[in-house]
């Protein structure tokens, strides 16, 4: 069983960021079933073998850092000064 590799997963469409750790990935996209579908296929065409997928919707901490820069934690004491 082989990782995918970077161009593999930046050709996947709906991906906006991705990070490989050993035989670990993970990826954010803009469209998770157009990302699902296109992993499914390149993972079946390779004879690979998908060990584990997990699926999340973003949290607001997710949301907040993303439009922040910056955990809610951080800003919360910042405030508080």
């Amino acid at each position: 069983m082989q990782p995918l590799g970077v161009a593999a997963l930046a050709a996947i469409p709906g991906v906006v960021a991705f990070d490989v750790r050993g035989r670990d990935c993970w990826m954010d996209t803009a469209d998770a079933s157009a990302a699902v579908t296109a992993l499914m296929l390149h993972i079946g065409a390779e004879r690979n073998r998908l060990e584990d997928i997990r699926i999340r919707r973003p949290s607001l901490e997710d949301v907040f850092v993303e439009v922040t820069g910056r955990r809610w934690s951080e800003a919360e004491g910042k405030a508080g000064r």
